[in-house]
């Protein structure tokens, strides 16, 4: 078998078959099986005399595969997974064998399904089959669920066992393949993390959209169904928790809310009006106010601002005045102290500030 190398949609072909011989294994039998990449469950074997044309790449977090079976032939899930596939018969036929035995599940051609990885054992491959999966992990179901509905989503997300309507199927499939088809050999085309991010979000939508489930019900009821606001308080999440960090940065928070930076930056200015930067500074002037305000004897704004991520003093108190129309020393003077000494004299509260 070899492996294209380098490229994201490296292709992988299993030899061509063989001159049959009084010796060669009859077909479908298991001792004419061998592991192949299928993406079918962790470990899949096919019959070793059938070739098979693979074609892979990643969108994210999102796997994606297609299949050509010249000759057809069978395969068996050695070891299944707990994702659930989408599977698309683009020419051809594929039949499926899930648990419980009984009557095949069989899609044809221009037909997608979405398949519980962990019950599938097997199928049969037509001749002249060829068809595109997109594995969905059950983490990324529940997160991008999580942030449609703007809830916790902590069950794995049931499908029901039925065809995708013709056209969805045509949607989902013509975006998969059109993602595998474009990629390139050094995957740097400009612009295509952004394309890939959009096409998953549209993915992703269209099938939690489009589909059965048990949280159908909540998703169509949501005023708003933009993920957005899930990928803003994760980010806002790790502000708080790193207030006093100054190395803090916009990678960082990207990497938090699981997006690239310019989807991060994109979805601050649709909710907050500002940068992701800038809302950070927000909440750190926010923290330091309150530290002002209940400062103890001795405290500086020097100390606070320092604690709370700010290095550059002159900066800072030009944003705080800003802020809330006062310096950062104005507002420590309002900040309640010990008894003084009557010695202070009349007058001492008003130096103080």
């Amino acid at each position: 078998m070899t492996v294209g190398e380098g490229i994201p949609g490296g292709q992988t072909t299993t030899p061509a078959p063989s001159p049959p011989s009084a010796s060669s294994p009859a077909r479908g039998l298991c001792t004419a099986m061998r592991p192949v990449p299928l993406p079918f469950g962790h470990r899949v074997s096919a019959d070793a005399t059938r070739p098979l044309e693979l074609a892979r790449t990643t969108l994210h977090d999102l796997a994606l595969c297609t299949v050509a079976s010249p000759l057809g032939g069978p395969f068996t899930v050695d070891e299944p997974a707990e994702d659930w596939l989408l599977v698309g018969v683009l020419a051809g036929r594929l039949a499926l064998q899930r648990d419980g035995g009984g009557a095949p599940t069989v899609l044809a051609c221009g037909e997608a399904r979405l398949v519980d990885g962990a019950a599938l054992r097997g199928g049969t491959l037509d001749a002249a089959t060829r068809l595109v999966s997109l594995t969905l992990a059950p983490s990324v179901l529940r997160r991008f669920l999580a942030d449609a509905l703007d809830a916790p989503v902590v069950e794995r997300i049931a499908f029901r066992d039925e065809p995708l309507g013709r056209d969805l199927s045509a949607l989902v499939c013509g975006l998969c393949t059109s993602w595998i088809d474009g990629a390139a050999p050094d995957g740097g085309q400009p612009g295509r993390e952004r394309v890939g991010q959009a096409l998953r979000q549209a993915l992703l939508a269209a099938l939690l959209h489009g589909t059965d489930h048990g949280y159908g019900e909540r998703l169509a009821g949501r005023a708003r169904p933009s993920v957005l606001p899930g990928l803003v308080k994760r980010a806002t999440a790790h502000m708080q928790a790193h207030l006093g960090s100054a190395a803090l940065d916009v990678e960082a928070l990207a990497g938090a809310a699981g997006v690239s930076v310019r989807t991060l930056q994109l979805n601050f200015k649709r909710l907050h009006g500002c940068s992701p930067m800038q809302h950070l500074r927000t909440l750190r002037l926010q923290a330091v106010r309150q530290a002002l305000l209940q400062a103890g004897d001795g405290a500086s704004v020097a100390e606070i601002a320092a604690r709370h991520g700010f290095t550059h003093l002159g900066g800072f108190a030009a944003h705080y005045r800003a802020a809330f129309g006062e310096l950062p020393r104005q507002t420590l003077a309002r900040a309640p102290r010990s008894a003084e000494p009557c010695a202070a004299g009349p007058g001492a509260a008003d130096q103080r500030a």
